[in-house]
């Protein structure tokens, strides 16, 4: 049989070469297509494991915030009970120190009749009778020792309390009630030792 020819070529060999390349056609598409297809369930495994992985991040942050949270509230539980057993504690012996410091400044300034104690303010009334040089010597070293930070103050001090020791001596012994300094007996004893010096 005569092959049919079209312009001087082989038609046979034309639909051949055709149906070849719709044929490999056909299959790169079905190929791209299962490719394709792949990759989309791949992507779609992947975000769901991402989603699933986000979400079991979430609730181990969302458990830890809470823990965290619970044991931030049990920690100022603890701490609010101590701060109440410390203010109670601290405030017998505040009215302790109070009561003895006035109790010694009593004895030591002879200011008690009939075995009774005066008040804070009793003795804030009495009348001192000691220069201001040596008060500002004796508050130098008390201060020195007891609080450095008022040393810059102690100009403001004396202006402030002179001719008013004892207003000051019972503000002092409300603040150190152990080691407030006694002006009276330590300006007695500095005249002493002066007068064993001229002597």
């Amino acid at each position: 049989m005569a092959k049919k020819k079209w312009g001087g070529e082989d038609t046979r060999g034309l639909k051949a070469k055709a149906q070849k390349a719709a044929s490999r056609a056909e299959k790169n598409a079905a190929a791209n297509l299962a490719k394709e297809r792949a990759e989309s369930a791949s992507w779609r495994d992947s975000v769901t494991d991402r989603k699933s992985r986000r979400k079991q991040e979430k609730d181990e942050k969302e458990l830890q915030r809470r823990a965290r949270l619970e044991q931030k509230k049990a920690i100022l539980a603890a701490e609010e009970r101590e701060m109440a057993g410390m203010k109670a504690s601290k405030g017998k012996r505040r009215k302790a120190q109070l009561a003895a410091g006035a109790s010694t400044w009593a004895k030591k300034n002879g200011t008690t009749t009939n075995g009774s104690k005066l008040s804070m303010k009793a003795l804030a009334q009495r009348k001192i009778d000691v220069p201001t040089p040596f008060v500002r010597k004796v508050l130098v070293q008390f201060y020195t020792k007891h609080n450095p930070e008022k040393l810059e103050n102690i100009d403001k001090i004396i202006e402030k309390f002179e001719g008013k020791w004892a207003k000051l001596e019972a503000g002092l012994r409300k603040k150190f009630p152990e080691n407030a300094p006694d002006l009276e007996s330590l300006y007695s004893k500095e005249k002493q030792k002066i007068e064993k010096q001229q002597q």
